[in-house]
């Protein structure tokens, strides 16, 4: 490091990453208080309250946007693109393209009805049981993308941006 140089400043040519976390450095310096730690009662430094405090500030994931984030596996998100567009292949899909099915009901739950996109995004009990059991599991709710199935609408993708067009 040069004479010139100073250890609170980042160098115009480092990288972003750098940068970011020499950012941090300012926000640390408030951390402590006449030799003390002032995120712990006691005064002695807490790596714990330390991250808390820096990751405070993060937005939490929208419903919306857990479908094309980095939280969604992409065969996930290819499953709910397919669903949307209705070309899941679906039992009734196979009759429809002429491939025979020994039997055309929902394989998950005991209901007689037609296994479609609907029934297994919607209104399919063993999947409802398992939205459910998720919902108290991870805290997320996975009703949005369900919903865009149910009302048949249509959508294009373009990278990780997914745009509804109503249907």
């Amino acid at each position: 490091m040069k004479a010139t140089e100073s250890i609170w400043e980042a160098p115009p040519h480092s990288s972003w990453y750098w940068r970011k976390i020499n950012s941090l450095k300012e926000r640390m310096k408030s951390w402590h208080v006449q030799g003390k730690y002032g995120l712990t009662p006691t005064g002695e430094y807490s790596i714990t309250c330390s991250n808390l405090d820096l990751i405070v500030d993060q937005p939490r994931l929208a419903t919306v946007e857990i479908k094309w984030t980095a939280v969604a596996q992409p065969k996930h998100r290819v499953i709910m693109w397919l669903a949307a567009q209705n070309r899941l292949l679906t039992k009734d899909m196979l009759l429809m393209l002429n491939i025979p099915e020994e039997e055309n009901e929902c394989c998950l739950c005991a209901h007689q009805v037609p296994e479609n996109p609907k029934h297994l995004f919607v209104e399919c009990n063993w999947i409802n049981a398992v939205r459910t059991g998720m919902l108290g599991w991870t805290r997320v709710t996975l009703v949005t993308a369900m919903e865009a199935v149910q009302k048949g609408n249509t959508c294009s993708c373009v990278g990780n941006d997914l745009t509804y067009m109503g249907g």
